[in-house]
């Protein structure tokens, strides 16, 4: 795969078009709750009915326009929307392949028959009389959420997707499309080097969709703030193999990352929940103490205060040295840490 088949491009009408489904079905979006509780403040009654009204256009996560959007001939929200408004036969297209009912339109899908049944039903589920109805009504939605819900802090969204956009590119020069795509989303798998790339895609939706990527195909990498935790797929076919994918931004790696964190501090919350360690620990204040000591002072057996101490150093609370005959234990500095913050008799 040529690398500079390869491009990255944000589109901020589609960017509000997923923001709104985030408002309409919030549940899976975790990651925009803040913004979420800010917007629905903001949103007027009548934002409101008509996010409900066009909600079936959104859910699952909406790529509607891949073919009139990102355009060269609209660079900001309002370009691209008066874009939208005019295109009467993009819209229809797109609103008939949302409504054939399959996670995977291909094109021998798109039949007159399925074309018509698919466009009733967006009549029945939007209350309109005719598609033009329907692109102007959602053309006004979005308009009038974006100026409530998402103007003011757009210059944030759009930063942080053009800053994550460049990170990516930056990998990309480096080690190919392969490893790229490979740090996008776990809905995508990718396979291969530097010069070839399979693709399955979708996750549990893609009913085994597999792509071997043509050397003359192209790629298209859309970073979103509001699509976490899911990403979006749409396969081109023209003169070349066009793939796109729209993938999240937002921060449940960090989370990852820290799991191991949380794994240790549980094992030291585990050994502090009995009175026995906790007064080991607090002996250890006043000098280094081997096994035996623990034991004649606590009233303990031996073996006893070896499985004590045993749990403790698992969960690096104390660590052991040797003193001849004897191995003393000390606390760790968390343990003291601990001690001073739990500990400490306060009056």
């Amino acid at each position: 795969m040529r690398q500079q088949a390869v491009r990255f491009a944000f589109s901020p009408l589609q960017e509000v078009v997923r923001a709104l489904k985030v408002f309409v079905e919030p549940r899976a979006h975790a990651e925009q709750m803040p913004w979420l509780r800010q917007a629905r403040r903001h949103a007027t009654p009548a934002v409101k009915r008509g996010a409900r009204r066009f909600k079936s256009l959104l859910t699952p996560a909406p790529e509607l326009f891949p073919h009139i959007l990102p355009s060269s001939k609209a660079v900001n929200f309002h370009q691209e929307l008066a874009l939208l408004s005019r295109g009467r036969r993009a819209f229809r297209e797109a609103m008939a392949r949302r409504f054939v009912g399959k996670p995977f339109v291909m094109r021998a899908d798109l039949t007159d028959r399925s074309r018509a049944e698919a466009l009733a039903r967006l009549l029945r589920e939007t209350a309109a009389r005719d598609c033009d109805e329907v692109l102007a009504g959602f053309c006004d939605v979005l308009e009038e959420f974006f100026a409530r819900c998402l103007a003011s802090q757009w210059d944030f969204f759009e930063a942080a997707a053009l800053r994550d956009a460049r990170a990516r590119e930056s990998l990309l020069h480096r080690f190919g499309l392969t490893s790229a795509l490979r740090t996008l989303t776990r809905e995508l798998t990718a396979t291969g080097d530097r010069t070839r790339t399979s693709l399955e895609f979708g996750g549990a939706a893609s009913e085994g969709k597999r792509l071997d990527f043509p050397p003359d195909g192209t790629v298209l990498l859309t970073p979103s703030y509001f699509i976490w935790p899911h990403a979006a797929f749409v396969l081109m076919r023209g003169e070349t193999v066009d793939f796109r994918v729209a993938y999240p931004i937002a921060s449940p790696a960090r989370v990852e990352r820290r799991v191991g964190h949380w794994d240790a501090s549980a094992k030291r919350f585990t050994a502090l929940a009995d009175p026995t360690r906790l007064r080991m620990l607090e002996l250890l204040s006043y000098r280094d103490l081997s096994t035996r000591e623990f034991a004649g002072v606590l009233g303990i057996s031996e073996a006893g205060a070896s499985r004590h101490l045993s749990i403790l150093r698992e969960a690096a609370l104390v660590s052991a040295k040797r003193d001849s005959y004897f191995v003393l234990y000390r606390r760790t500095a968390i343990a003291r840490a601990i001690v001073r913050a739990v500990l400490t008799p306060r009056e």
